[in-house]
């Protein structure tokens, strides 16, 4: 009977040597993950900078439309801030001695953003429409 094809184990010899090929050397993998730790970095202070400018103006709105926000929203708006805050100034200051620590900072801003779209939309505006980002 013809055989058709590659079998199975030509093809599985092949995928292995070439990724055998695929090797990358110590001194090329430690100049990768530094670089992308730095962009992380850079990109998680621009977020963190655009948040905090943005969560105080939220803040200021609080304060001049405050009939039409009630406790909980301004006592959200005020933790928001605050959280927003230190990100950004840990992300500028803190990542750069400590850059091992930068993953974790991203998820935990992911985190953030997250979870106060999700305060904001379930348990804050009810009765009215809301943002909600996923």
């Amino acid at each position: 009977m013809m055989q058709l094809g590659w079998d199975m184990g030509r093809i599985l010899s092949y995928l292995f040597k070439s990724l055998k090929r695929l090797r990358f050397s110590r001194y090329y993998y430690t100049n990768c993950v530094t670089e992308i730790r730095n962009s992380n970095i850079r990109s998680l202070v621009m977020c963190s900078f655009i948040t905090t400018f943005l969560s105080i103006g939220f803040l200021a709105a609080s304060f001049i439309f405050s009939d039409k926000f009630n406790i909980y929203e301004k006592i959200f708006s005020w933790l928001y801030t605050l959280i927003s805050c230190f990100f950004c100034f840990s992300s500028a200051y803190l990542l750069g001695k400590h850059k091992k620590l930068t993953l974790l900072f991203v998820y935990a801003y992911m985190l953030f953003l997250s979870a106060s779209s999700i305060i904001t939309g379930v348990f804050l505006c009810k009765d009215r429409n809301a943002v909600f980002f996923s």
